[in-house]
């Protein structure tokens, strides 16, 4: 991944920091923990909470889209050991691909998809 397409997917520059920390305020709770992220990947739709909307999963969408490129060489947060699996009915997600779905679903529904 080349420093321009990283760029294009980071929707913060330099001097945003409060929509940066509004950004991982609202991840905190739409992802939380592994139990919590089954919770979000089994429900019918993930349950966002009042006050944050689209631009708020857009970020997240695409913070998870550089994750998910960046593979194994992007942290994971404290108390996911390395190759946590998040199983959720029959599918198995690592942590970035459970938040990118959950995100993704949420987007459908918010855009009323």
């Amino acid at each position: 991944m080349d420093e321009g397409m990283l760029d294009s997917w980071i929707p913060w520059k330099l001097g945003d920091e409060k929509r940066f920390e509004h950004a991982f305020r609202f991840a905190s709770r739409l992802w939380g923990n592994a139990e919590h992220l089954r919770q979000q990947l089994i429900a019918a739709f993930p349950e966002v909470l009042a006050g944050f909307g689209i631009a708020e999963l857009i970020v997240l969408q695409r913070l998870a889209k550089v994750a998910l490129a960046l593979g194994e060489r992007v942290f994971l947060p404290v108390g996911f050991p390395n190759r946590t699996l998040i199983v959720a009915g029959g599918d198995r997600f690592t942590v970035w691909e459970a938040r990118y779905e959950i995100v993704r679903r949420a987007l459908g529904r918010a855009r009323g998809n």
